[in-house]
């Protein structure tokens, strides 16, 4: 390895070197400035080093390593150096990394002398004192000698070459290490390397996304800006073993990776290659076939079939999906015929520069109207042998004024849209590099407003339209995705449209400057740049502006259908998130989607869904978690009304989710509105800013705080009166209390009624002691237990039956047996699950085996004499006794463990509302059965059935002769809205106490429950 020696010791060699030291400037850069640095200032006698003309010549590959006679040519014969001479080698600037390089050169070839490298370049050499040479060489400091010596033995160097490193990636006998950026080494950015050709730079084109597998990653920067002494903790830092050999990858050419072998020798790591010619031989060879890792890794006349225009917001690599197409064996390619007309006629600010540019290649301007270019663009150029025609045109120049649908409909269409914040950078980009008067930024020709018209507009007609993303499809998928471009546009696809020659098209030249990426191009493969540096805040607010309008069209890819329901997932936490999802109500052919999809791109940081409202079972089984935030409903009004009311359905039959508002999005307002929610009419020409949505979006947050505090406000009043009641009255627990009640003589009176028996506390308890037994043979004590039952007095015993066995029960409703029943047994854990036999064949076969059939236990033997050894164990309020499920309402939906004081605790509030022999109905088994047991009441149990039923629940209220209720506020006003007032009032005319549920109670209800019942007494 070459030496390092301080600026201030080579300054001192300076005074006193004799010809054998020989001083070597090997500043390299692209443009050449290293030549014309050297020309003008340089350590006196020294001698420039060109990598171009020293490299191996016969290489494509940049400043490609010479062999070992190509360098002592070199040496001797342009620098005048032998093989014994000590070698001082530095480059113009301190931070590159040349002067390595050339010292590398010489260790490797086995140079005599000594070789060392100057720290800091001529920058600190001047600093130090030096004395420099200025001005051109006057005259040859060093003639020509033979450069002699030997060349070093075999097996000694330490260079690899990409087949030695191939074969490592099955020996691993050397770890590799990557110096380039982490962008370039994950694959997000492509490398960059020149050639000098006769003083020009060509740029390398031969990169390939990603590293060498299995590479560790270091930026040679880091390197550069440690001290020495830690250099071994950043390299182990990287995850390196300094005690095992090390391959250091770099670019290619004149690149960091010997300064960094040099770094990796000095911290003590022994055996340090570099691979030969980094990465540039690596991507390239045997036809760039070597492995690669990534970070991370949609009229009728015949010659209207084959018609395809590609509408394309701003710098969306759309014309390289041109050059793809101009390869296509039957193509027709147009370029543009759109824009000058629409500049002409729209923009003669930008059309001015348009045609200033033009002037300088002394081309004449375009004269054509946009009229008469759309009346081109339907010609039949099928009797050329080029049936496929193709225009690519920018979405900013689409004018819907001029086009009716039928013209329209006379092409396939793709839209082609890239990430805003890329897409205007590009823009700026060329703007501010590109010597070209042709060239400007301007936000308003973004396109993306535009890009959302046309997708509205042919979705609206039912045109033929796919949209592409640049970056995601074009590059990612490049193959996939013009296979499905060809089928929408009819033709075959030919595999050369992956690849063609650099070019600059003769269409192009009308807008030269805009299209030099893509005619230095050979495929789908991104351009690298080095990042932009101060880039104007006009550019990121552009950006964001055209955010919304970039996703609400993205969701039109063929991405979308295959990710159904899901649009957006959002990965926003902290104050950014927002506690709620949107539902898109999908109308039946989508050709009214586009303003919802814009409303709802410009609510961030939510989950977003689409699906029709005959979608919802399907939908919610694919996502299970749909419905555990509060929902906001945006759409179209029709579609809007239909979801609305089959989600009322659904929270009437499972209580599991929250509508918090309703947003329309249409033309016009309308008087019928979905019932009982709060409600946004929103104008689609009011989408133009973000103003109106954040609006909605404060009234979503509000109305989720507000529900939120007031659910909070009603549980402080229900523990207030309770904790006043039990002042002077304490709550008794199920154990103790059960004991008791069946030493009391009302346990021979019915304590539980369903639809088709009545039980009497001794009945009810023989049962859940066989429940007991079943459960002790299965294992199910001290456990989890499910009870997978429709609602019956069987619910009864066997959640009492699971309360003897000390394990906690958990209701998973019956109607589960249709969504994620799979879900919640998962997330109970139950050790044993009762089921009924028509209920069991739902259970999933990986849970058979802990099904206890109810119908099968044996409950003929009366153990109601029987004290069960539960029943002498202390009270234990706190211990786990039962799980229930939340709801999602105001948060995500979950299991909850409650403590079996939960079973009674309720009881110093319901039971001064008790009177003589009543009857307390409820569909919920589990929440309070033991209250009216305890009491010697009789629990009415409803049938599940009535939960979608609320004349016939009204009824059974009627018939059970039921005077307390246990009810949800959403099953109480649908008895409300369904019943006439005479026969809510017949039914519930026994009815002297209304229990309900944690969710609000809306005023209204509270004011036509009194009404219609005419009971001043009802609590």
């Amino acid at each position: 390895m070459p030496a390092y020696a301080t600026a201030a010791t080579i300054v001192n060699d300076v005074k006193t070197s004799s010809m054998k030291t020989r001083f070597i400037d090997a500043s390299w850069s692209a443009d050449g400035d290293g030549r014309r640095a050297f020309a003008t200032k340089r350590i006196p006698g020294a001698v420039f080093y060109d990598h171009d003309a020293s490299c191996d010549l016969s290489s494509p590959l940049p400043q490609a390593f010479p062999s070992r006679a190509t360098h002592a040519e070199y040496a001797g014969g342009a620098l005048g150096t032998r093989a014994s001479d000590d070698v001082v080698v530095y480059a113009q600037s301190g931070d590159s990394c040349a002067a390595e390089r050339v010292a590398w050169v010489f260790v490797e070839h086995g140079h005599e002398g000594a070789v060392r490298v100057m720290r800091g370049g001529l920058e600190a050499y001047e600093a130090c004192g030096g004395v420099v040479e200025t001005g051109e060489e006057s005259a040859r400091e060093y003639d020509s000698v033979e450069y002699e010596g030997e060349a070093r033995e075999k097996g000694k160097g330490r260079l690899v070459t990409a087949r030695e490193l191939l074969t490592n990636l099955s020996t691993q006998r050397l770890q590799v290490l990557d110096c380039r950026a982490p962008e370039v080494f994950a694959g997000a950015a492509r490398d960059c390397a020149h050639v000098r050709i006769q003083g020009r730079a060509i740029q390398f084109e031969g990169f390939r996304e990603g590293h060498v597998p299995g590479a560790k990653n270091l930026y040679y920067k880091r390197i550069l800006e440690c001290t020495e002494s830690d250099l071994t903790a950043l390299f182990e830092s990287a995850g390196l073993d300094l005690t095992m050999p090390v391959a250091v990858v770099g670019s290619g050419g004149v690149d960091a990776a010997p300064m960094v072998a040099s770094a990796l020798e000095r911290a003590g790591c022994s055996g340090v290659y570099v691979l030969k010619d980094g990465m540039c031989a690596w991507c390239t060879a045997q036809g760039s076939s070597y492995p690669m890792s990534l970070e991370n890794a949609s009229p009728h006349a015949s010659h209207n079939e084959k018609r395809l225009i590609v509408w394309a917001v701003t710098r969306s690599r759309s014309t390289a999906l041109e050059r793809s197409l101009s390869k296509h064996s039957e193509s027709m390619v147009m370029h543009e015929l759109l824009t000058e007309p629409y500049l002409k006629e729209n923009n003669p600010t930008n059309y001015a520069k348009i045609v200033s540019g033009q002037s300088e290649q002394q081309l004449a301007s375009s004269g054509c109207s946009y009229a008469t270019m759309l009346e081109v663009m339907t010609a039949d150029y099928s009797a050329q042998g080029r049936p496929f025609f193709f225009s690519k045109e920018l979405s900013c120049y689409f004018d819907l004024t001029q086009m009716n649908s039928s013209w329209l409909k006379r092409f396939s269409h793709v839209v082609l849209i890239r990430r805003p914040e890329h897409a205007l950078e590009s823009f700026y980009r060329v703007s501010i590099e590109s010597p070209e008067e042709s060239t400007y930024f301007d936000p308003s020709e973004a396109g993306f407003v535009e890009a959302f018209g046309i997708v509205n507009a042919l979705k609206r007609i039912n045109a033929k339209v796919m949209v592409i993303d640049a970056d995601a499809d074009l590059l990612a998928r490049p193959e996939a995705t013009m296979q499905e471009l060809c089928k929408l546009a009819s033709v075959n696809f030919e595999s050369s449209m992956l690849h063609w020659k650099p070019a600059e098209l003769s269409t192009w030249i009308k807008f030269r400057g805009w299209h030099d990426d893509a005619a230095k191009s050979t495929g789908f493969t991104a351009v690298d740049k080095p990042p932009l540096q101060n880039v104007p805040s006009e550019v990121h607010e552009a950006a964001a502006k055209n955010q919304p309008y970039y996703e609400a069209v993205s969701w039109e890819r063929s991405e979308s259908a295959d990710q159904w329901p899901i649009l957006r997932q959002s990965t926003e936490t902290g104050v950014k998130s927002c506690k709620f999802s949107v539902v898109l109500c999908a109308s039946d052919e989508g050709a009214t989607d586009m303003a919802p999809r814009l409303a709802a791109a410009r609510l961030s940081g939510v989950n977003v869904y689409e699906f029709k409202s005959t979608e919802i079972a399907e939908a919610s089984k694919k996502c299970p978690f749909l419905f555990d935030e509060p929902i906001v409903l945006v759409g179209n009004h029709k579609p809007t009304l239909y979801m609305a009311e089959a989600l009322r359905e659904r929270a009437q039959k499972e209580g599991t989710l929250s509508i918090v508002r309703i947003v329309c999005v249409d033309e016009m307002d309308h008087r019928v509105v979905p019932e009982g929610y709060k409600y946004t009419w929103v104008r689609e020409e009011s989408l133009a800013d973000q103003t109106v949505m954040d609006e909605v979006l404060k009234s979503v947050i509000d109305d989720i705080e507000t529900a939120q505090s007031e659910a909070a406000k009603e549980v402080e009043e229900v523990n207030g009166l309770a904790a006043s009641y039990e002042a002077t009255t304490a709550a008794t627990h199920w154990r103790s209390g059960l004991a008791m009640a069946l030493q009391d003589a009302r346990s021979n009176k019915p304590c539980v009624t369903d639809a088709t028996s009545t039980y009497t506390l001794r009945e009810v308890y023989s049962r859940a002691y066989h429940v007991a037994n079943i459960l002790t043979e299965r294992g199910g004590t001290n456990c989890r237990v499910g009870l997978f039952l429709l609602a019956s007095a069987s619910s009864v015993w066997c959640a009492m039956g699971s309360l003897l066995c000390e394990s906690v029960f958990c209701e998973i409703p019956a109607w589960y047996r249709d969504t994620d029943l799979e879900r919640v047994l998962r997330l109970n854990e139950s050790k044993v699950i009762l089921t009924s036999r028509d209920l069991s064949k739902f259970v999933p076969a990986e849970f058979q085996h802990m099904i206890v059939i109810i119908e099968d236990v044996d409950c003929d033997a009366d153990l109601s004499g029987e004290l069960h050894p539960a029943l002498t164990r202390p009270d234990t309020p706190d211990a786990p006794g039962f799980s229930v499920l939340t709801s999602g309402t105001t948060g995500v939906s979950k299991i909850l463990c409650c403590p079996q004081s939960a079973l009674t605790d309720s009881q110093t509030v319901i039971g001064p509302h008790m009177r003589g022999d009543d009857v307390m109905g409820s569909f919920w088994v589990y929440y309070y059965f033991f209250i009216p047991l305890l009491a010697g009441r009789t629990m009415s149990i409803i049938p599940n059935d009535f939960f979608l039923k609320p004349r016939e629940l009204v009824q059974y209220i009627q018939k059970q002769k039921m005077t307390m209720l246990y009810l949800s506020p959403s099953i109480l006003e649908s008895c409300l809205l369904h019943c006439t007032p005479r026969e809510f009032a017949d039914g519930l005319k026994e009815v002297h106490t209304i229990l309900l549920t944690g969710e609000r109670v809306r005023m209204q209800t509270r004011i036509l429950v009194a009404e219609r019942t005419l009971s001043p007494e009802l609590d």
